[in-house]
């Protein structure tokens, strides 16, 4: 996304609730599991885009958060170990996953590397 974050992306979230309301209705438990888990990450990423472009709006993130755990004690989905660190560490340290996120968005572990590559071809 390089575009700057508007907060019209937000509808996005009340679409994937009526998805899983959808799902629920007919039943139908892997659409519903893969649903879930997406309102998860949306959540996630959308708290991080509000936090980095729109600092001064505490209250949209408070709601991001609230929300996120409200639906995470719902969670009890298989998910791979990976995700499930990044759901967990989000719920109890959301202001550290955003630092973490940071660091990786500005491309710190290529510019690592870069730097690693050049230092061995040094010595």
């Amino acid at each position: 996304m390089n575009t700057k974050f508007n907060i019209k992306r937000l509808d996005n979230i009340e679409a994937i609730k009526e998805k899983l309301i959808f799902f629920e209705k007919n039943k139908d438990k892997k659409l519903y599991d893969l649903t879930f888990v997406c309102l998860l990450d949306s959540l996630i990423r959308y708290y991080t885009l509000v936090k980095k472009n729109i600092k001064e709006d505490k209250e949209i993130q408070k709601a991001l958060i609230d929300l996120y755990k409200k639906e995470y004690k719902k969670f009890n989905i298989k998910v791979n170990f990976k995700r499930k660190i990044k759901y967990i560490l989000f719920y109890y340290f959301y202001n550290i996953y955003y630092v973490l996120w940071l660091i990786l968005e500005s491309g710190y572990n290529k510019k690592r590397k870069k730097y690693e590559k050049d230092f061995k071809k040094d010595f």
